[in-house]
């Protein structure tokens, strides 16, 4: 019994998850322009099993919040493969981070404060930071994926 239980197990672990990193990629795009964010262009996308199973999709785009504007993002899909273990479907959010720069040129976090926050500022450590794996990749986004200069109208 125990060799059958074994091959089960491993044949679970094989099986590929509901959420493909296309869909994963696909449902991003829907998803950062549902929350406002213009032009969305997914450059990246990361797969992670803990401590959950899914996707980090980063993308470029646009998103002004209370006059600032945020450029670089991180939206987290979850593949599907734990729905048996919770309460959520292939597909769903499960965590989004934008980056921008403030008129004075320092950067500024969605959820802020952002990861840099400290205990001593008496703030409870928000987890949505556990999901910026690579920062130095992820703040280097827009360098390594450069959009295309918008066309200049010719008169």
């Amino acid at each position: 019994m125990l060799c059958g239980t074994f091959l089960m197990a491993a044949s679970l672990v094989l099986q590929a998850p509901p959420v493909s990193e296309d869909d994963a990629s696909s449902i991003a795009r829907t998803l950062l322009e549902s929350r406002g964010v213009a032009g969305p262009v997914i450059c990246e996308v990361h797969r992670i099993e803990a401590p959950l199973a899914g996707y980090l999709v980063d993308a470029l785009g646009s998103l002004v919040v209370d006059g600032i504007e945020y450029s670089t993002f991180r939206i987290g899909v979850r593949d599907g493969s734990e729905q048996e273990c919770g309460d959520f479907n292939a597909g769903d959010e499960f965590v989004f981070i934008a980056r921008g720069i403030d008129a004075p040129g320092a950067v500024i976090w969605l959820p802020a404060p952002g990861p840099d926050q400290t205990p001593d500022q008496g703030l409870e450590f928000d987890p949505t930071w556990e999901f910026l794996l690579d920062r130095e990749q992820f703040e280097t986004l827009e360098e390594r994926h450069p959009r295309p200069a918008e066309p200049v109208p010719s008169l």
